[in-house]
């Protein structure tokens, strides 16, 4: 377990409810909208050059509509060169390689973002969330990552969505 998630889980001077706690992970900065004992997990993943920060209005709107038993966790992918973008470092979940996502497909980037967001969801399930209130979503690149995750988890979650993700 990281230090980051030891100091989340013993923090319990923190306000309970409209909580929001941002903070670096091994995995890079993780932002959680709502409390850190709601019954209900989001994990909601940015597009390309996105950050948790940047999908936080998202997270809020969206915990306003459902109540308070939900938290919704943002991570932030890691900085990497996108070689449609010239090699030039920008938050991504995996490199677009051409404009036409078929002809080089990062599928090692596709898998180990898939696999980080697979680790989220065992440390909540090891937390006491059940993998029927766990819940994936995202936008764009995010979205491939929250559909390639949910299909390679050995049991069920709460439900996927996504949002024009494009598939190579």
């Amino acid at each position: 377990m990281s230090p980051g998630w030891s100091l989340r889980a013993s923090s319990p001077q923190l306000p309970k409810l409209g909580m929001e706690l941002k903070i670096n992970t091994m995995d890079g900065e993780l932002i959680e909208v709502g409390s850190s004992e709601a019954a209900r997990k989001v994990i909601l993943l940015h597009g390309l050059t996105g950050t948790g920060s940047v999908i936080k209005p998202v997270a809020e709107y969206l915990r306003r509509s459902l109540g308070n038993d939900y938290s919704f966790l943002l991570p932030t992918a890691s900085v990497i060169r996108v070689k449609q973008f010239n090699g030039e470092p920008v938050h991504a979940w995996f490199d677009v390689k051409n404009c036409d996502f078929r002809k080089e497909v990062d599928v090692d980037g596709i898998f180990e973002s898939s696999q980080r967001i697979g680790s989220m969801i065992r440390r909540e399930m090891a937390r006491g969330i059940s993998p029927d209130d766990i819940f994936l979503g995202g936008f764009s690149q995010g979205g491939v990552i929250a559909l390639t995750a949910a299909l390679l988890e050995p049991f069920p979650i709460g439900g996927v969505f996504a949002l024009f993700p494009i598939f190579p």
